[in-house]
């Protein structure tokens, strides 16, 4: 399958920092996966490095039959993840 960046992913990977590696680190090297039941998206969230501190990093990410288009990534408050799971907003997904 094939990856795919979005123009919208590319913009907020240069306005918050992020290069390649460190978003494919994200998706492949996840913490967990997660779908998102409200915009029928997919999350890959992983704890990193970024600007010296210690953050969870969301990638936001579709998958077809061929590609896997990524479509945004973002730093996350602390206890977003777990919040937005106890909300039953975000639910485990197959790849975690």
């Amino acid at each position: 399958m094939e990856i795919r960046y979005s123009k919208h992913f590319r913009e907020r990977m240069k306005l918050r920092g992020i290069d390649r590696e460190l978003a494919e680190d994200v998706f492949f090297h996840a913490d967990v996966h997660l779908e998102d039941t409200q915009t029928n998206t997919l999350v890959a969230v992983k704890r990193v490095i970024i600007t010296g501190r210690e953050k969870d990093i969301a990638l936001i990410y579709k998958e077809t039959d061929d590609e896997i288009p990524f479509i945004t990534i973002h730093p996350l408050r602390e206890g977003q993840v777990k919040s937005r799971i106890q909300s039953g907003r975000r639910k485990k997904h197959g790849r975690s």
